[in-house]
């Protein structure tokens, strides 16, 4: 009978220990300011799970994009921050806006060796895509940023004479493009992509973003950008 419960209090110790190590506190954020390669680049880290001394996972939070030599330098600091010890770590990053859980913009895993994968646009990926979407201010409605991973790219929507049109180009130089229906419903201006028949519609919000809806609400937001190259 001793020993059971010597056994049970033992097991529960290990749980209790384990439990504590596993996951630190997602109120307890941290943010900081470093100066990369290409830009100074704020990053907060959202939460952080602890394995014992053998693995610990980050979501972090870049304030823009960043391109592969920011996020090794990034992730060599994260590294150095008391986590040295630990023989795998696991960093999502997220863009503004994007929301955790959901594909990451970015990955970078010391596994043991530091690998970095970048899904969706780098910083200089962005800026050669609106280069190449910069039209005449006559028919450019706005210029929008998808930052989905693996599908994100510039979204353009002009106006040709009476021909509304969308197109995107994506960060492996294809581009899509169709034509944009114009309806008024209960007083709110919709584009509908031509031919659509799942219900999908595109609204202008009053703060300049653009945002894609289905008739069980919002699917996401792009974020404008200027009329001139940024």
């Amino acid at each position: 009978m001793r020993n059971k419960i010597s056994i049970i209090i033992m097991v529960s110790f290990l749980i209790c220990f384990i439990s504590c190590e596993t996951k630190e506190s997602q109120d307890a954020v941290s943010s900081e300011k470093l100066k990369t390669p290409s830009n100074e680049i704020q990053y907060t880290i959202i939460s952080e799970e602890k394995f014992l001394n053998i693995k610990i996972s980050l979501d972090v939070r870049l304030e823009s994009e960043a391109n592969k030599e920011d996020i090794i330098k990034i992730a060599n600091e994260l590294r150095k921050d008391g986590r040295r010890d630990y023989q795998r770590i696991f960093i999502n990053y997220y863009l503004p806006e994007m929301e955790v859980g959901s594909g990451a913009w970015a990955l970078s895993h010391f596994n043991p060796n530091l690998e970095v994968q970048i899904m969706g646009l780098t910083k200089e990926e962005k800026t050669q895509l609106l280069e190449k979407t910069n039209l005449s201010k006559s028919n450019l409605i706005g210029r929008w940023i998808d930052r989905s991973p693996y599908t994100g790219g510039v979204i353009t929507i002009s106006r040709n004479a009476n021909v509304l049109e969308i197109s995107k180009k994506y960060k492996d130089g294809s581009e899509s493009s169709k034509k944009l229906i114009e309806k008024i419903v209960n007083g709110q201006k919709r584009w509908i992509e031509e031919g659509n028949v799942f219900g999908e519609y595109y609204v202008l919000n009053n703060d300049g973003n653009l945002s894609i809806y289905d008739i069980e609400g919002l699917i996401k937001s792009f974020q404008r950008q200027g009329d001139e190259n940024e």
